[in-house]
């Protein structure tokens, strides 16, 4: 995302041999890293939504979030700054784009069953609400970082008025409080949800290695890189070995991320060479643009990706990610130069005053307007194409093209036992792995593997009578990559099953239905009506059904 340069300024060495980051200068490193977060959604997205699997591109996020806290330390030990200016520019630089964006969704789902006003106001004011999947994301889906990167800012600005040598302290405290109280208190609620959440703790590392940054504390030399391998190793093995990153993501992508970031800038700022040459000096100047419109490309890539799922619905894998990646490139590159870059110095003129002539003015008008249409029409031709048909598009969650065909719905899976087996027969384009009487345990042994794709919808625990249902699930769990999961809840009431299961969904964010409603004479299975009611309730295409 678009974060403000960082200027090196005089700082404290850490050791005595007075080796710290020097004075002046920008990072080149960070601009870089912004670039590369960026990517990683987007490659994540865009095998996403070829059925692919590239589950660590989630990781992104959380650079982003470490880079953020970095980024806002190290420029606030420039010069004291105001709670009101602070969040102003901070309001400045992530609303506008963000306000976009939603409302271009808003008016593609405008005719849709599922559509919320109240959920749109929500998005728009980056109040966490849960959407009609029971979902907490706002209406644009890739909007969720920004419900937490709006909080650490309303937090940070609260500390603002304490004494620089407090500031880190006090936060320290309040960012380790709040996810512990999540912890303890595991709140149901979607606002106190998101406001305790674990990766708080992303941002607060990015303060402390901003501190030891300016103290000329990071690592140099031959540690600076050998940080930087070690990061990016334990990306590549977390996603081999499949770990669960939703329930530990703080730890298996959260600390790679930092290790990064900490070897990144403590090459730089100790004078660690970079490479040189052509080559190397054109992809450093193509990774800093990127990295100023990392933000744009972060807002931009779903619509872009959408739309060309759309009109390249048949494409080879490596071709649609190549084309993807490209197109997503060229789009957020045209839309930071012309409407992100300009209308934020237009905001920021306006709150400070106006500078320079008419004829600046009136030219930046011109861009701005020119970029907005230009982006209306990319939004409006995506939404309109993705609304035209019937399938979901992951990055976006908008309905996406016709179906393709008899056959498999490209990323839908109903695994479980009978419940589920029954299920598909309603959703007969989805691919199934269920067999009736299977218990959880039984089931990862019956279909082992990951499951990735769009959707995945589980039927498991109305079998089990050994009283490890949840840790069962939580390693089930595990494996399945989807984008999005459903659980289903049956109608049982020994052993605890359906709270371990809204324990294990509620800790990945995952959407639940309650079959209870939906049962037939035997009391446990949904007769032919309640099949249908419940297929009428999951994320998938209706021309799946």
């Amino acid at each position: 995302m678009k974060q403000p340069e960082v200027v090196l300024p005089p700082q404290r060495a850490c050791r005595q041999d007075g080796v710290g980051a020097g004075a002046g200068g920008v990072l080149r490193s960070v601009r870089s890293l912004r670039a590369i977060a960026a990517l990683l959604v987007l490659l994540f997205h865009i095998a996403e939504t070829t059925g692919g699997g590239f589950r660590t591109g989630a990781a992104g996020a959380d650079l982003f979030f470490v880079v953020s806290g970095f980024i806002l330390w190290v420029a606030t030990a420039r010069r004291r700054i105001g709670a009101a200016e602070f969040l102003a520019s901070r309001a400045i630089r992530i609303l506008p784009l963000y306000w976009g964006v939603t409302l271009l969704m808003a008016a593609a789902l405008l005719q849709g069953p599922g559509f919320d006003p109240a959920h749109v106001i929500a998005s728009l004011l980056l109040v966490p609400h849960a959407d009609s999947h029971g979902m907490i994301r706002p209406v644009f889906v890739p909007g969720w970082t920004l419900y937490l990167t709006a909080f650490f800012y309303l937090g940070f600005a609260a500390l603002l008025r304490l004494p620089r040598a407090e500031q880190l302290w006090a936060a320290t405290c309040l960012f380790l409080a709040l996810p512990g109280l999540g912890l303890l208190l595991q709140p149901g609620d979607a606002v106190l949800f998101t406001y305790t959440s674990p990766l708080l703790l992303e941002f607060l590392a990015g303060l402390w290695l901003g501190q030891l940054f300016l103290r000329g504390c990071l690592p140099r030399g031959l540690a600076a890189p050998a940080a930087m391998a070690c990061g990016l190793a334990l990306l590549l093995v977390a996603d081999h070995a499949g770990y669960d990153a939703d329930s530990r993501r703080v730890l298996v992508w959260g600390v790679p991320a930092c290790l990064i970031l900490a070897g990144a800038a403590g090459w730089e700022a100790s004078g660690g060479p970079f490479p040189r040459g052509r080559l190397a000096r054109l992809l450093a100047r193509l990774g800093g643009r990127l990295g100023d419109a990392s933000y744009s490309l972060y807002l931009s890539h779903p619509l872009v990706l959408a739309a060309l799922w759309t009109l390249l619905p048949e494409q080879p894998p490596p071709v649609f990610a190549v084309a993807g990646a490209l197109a997503c490139c060229a789009v957020a590159l045209l839309c930071f130069a012309w409407i992100e870059q300009p209308l934020t110095d237009a905001l920021r003129e306006g709150r400070t005053g106006w500078r320079g002539g008419a004829a600046p003015r009136r030219a930046r008008a011109r861009r701005i307007m020119a970029g907005a249409v230009a982006l209306i029409a990319l939004g409006g031709a995506g939404s309109g194409l993705m609304l035209a048909g019937s399938r979901t598009h992951p990055a976006t969650g908008a309905a996406n093209g016709p179906a393709s065909g008899p056959g498999p719905l490209r990323g839908c899976t109903i695994l479980g036992d009978s419940i589920a087996a029954g299920l598909s027969r309603m959703v007969p384009a989805c691919r199934v792995l269920a067999r009736p009487g299977l218990t959880s345990a039984e089931y990862r042994q019956a279909f082992p593997g990951a499951i990735g794709g769009q959707v995945a919808i589980i039927s498991l625990g109305a079998n089990d009578w050994q009283g490890d249902t949840e840790w069962n699930l939580l390693e089930l769990r595990r494996t399945i990559r989807a984008g999005q999961v459903v659980w289903l809840l049956p109608n049982v009431h020994h052993l605890g099953i359906r709270a371990g299961i809204a324990r294990v969904a509620g800790r990945h964010g995952d959407a639940v239905i309650d079959t209870t409603a939906f049962v037939g004479s035997d009391g446990l299975h949904p007769d032919g009506a309640g099949y249908r009611m419940i297929a009428a309730r999951l994320p998938v295409p209706q021309a799946a059904r």
